[in-house]
């Protein structure tokens, strides 16, 4: 882990690193975010240095940052190692997403900037012990993408997967791992009673009735649509015990 002292000017890299440090008072440290950071509402008055996937290093050293916070999900490699090589410090924490991995952040950002994550990680755990599941979970189908022609179905080892048993649902699609393309016949096989997507998804395809008009849902017979935000459901940031939550509530 990087070890740094008295950081001041902070670059953070992906949506959960962002609302970490805002959720344990760091705020005023943050120079610049990536796009995937929109929570909360002030981060976008920041400037935005790229997607962090796809970093570009100019655009992050024109901030002066003395302190690159990031996931194992930021890159490519070689920016991240331009970052270090001009002398950058960039910490690199874990991207798992999962209770354990949002906690994991809250502390490691928390340990690099000297702030008390104790208040965050304790709401967090407090939320997601208070949902209590039936013993019969719903089956549900996450679907994600950027419009009707470019939609896909989360597999297994996923946030999505994870996200749906967190908040009591049971991941319809077990065949496979990560993302394939939404297919009729692939969503009938699976006969999910749900369906959960985002609320960009939803309106990037056209609203709730739109999307249960594409043949695959048609197929398959799903009447029940569930949009949540993007980030809160699939970040594993400090929000994730009220996205479990939310998602729970809107399963009964």
């Amino acid at each position: 882990m990087v070890t740094v002292s008295g950081a001041e000017r902070v670059v953070a890299l992906g949506g959960a690193v962002t609302e970490s440090v805002f959720a344990i008072g760091g705020a005023e440290r943050v120079v610049a975010v990536d796009t995937s950071s929109s929570w909360p509402a002030s981060v976008n008055t920041l400037p935005k240095v790229g997607y962090h996937r796809q970093l570009g290093a100019e655009a992050v050293l024109s901030l002066e940052p003395d302190l690159i916070l990031a996931t194992t999900d930021a890159g490519p490699e070689g920016v991240i190692a331009q970052l270090r090589a001009v002398g950058i410090p960039v910490a690199v924490l874990s991207g798992e997403p999962s209770v354990e991995g949002a906690v994991s952040r809250l502390e490691g950002v928390g340990a690099l900037l000297d702030l008390d994550a104790t208040d965050a990680i304790g709401e967090l755990r407090r939320e997601i012990t208070s949902i209590d599941c039936p013993e019969k979970r719903p089956r549900v189908a996450f679907l994600f993408g950027h419009g009707a022609g470019a939609l896909t179905v989360a597999g297994t080892g996923t946030a999505a997967d994870a996200i749906i048993r967190l908040g009591c649902g049971e991941n319809a699609v077990t065949g496979y791992e990560s993302y394939k393309p939404l297919t009729d016949e692939a969503l009938a096989a699976v006969r999910p009673d749900v369906l959960l997507t985002t609320t960009s998804v939803l309106e990037a395809t056209g609203g709730v009735d739109a999307v249960k008009a594409l043949p695959a849902v048609k197929v398959a017979g799903i009447d029940q649509i569930i949009a949540l935000d993007a980030l809160m459901l699939l970040g594993f940031g400090p929000r994730t015990g009220e996205a479990a939550a939310a998602l729970s509530k809107a399963l009964r």
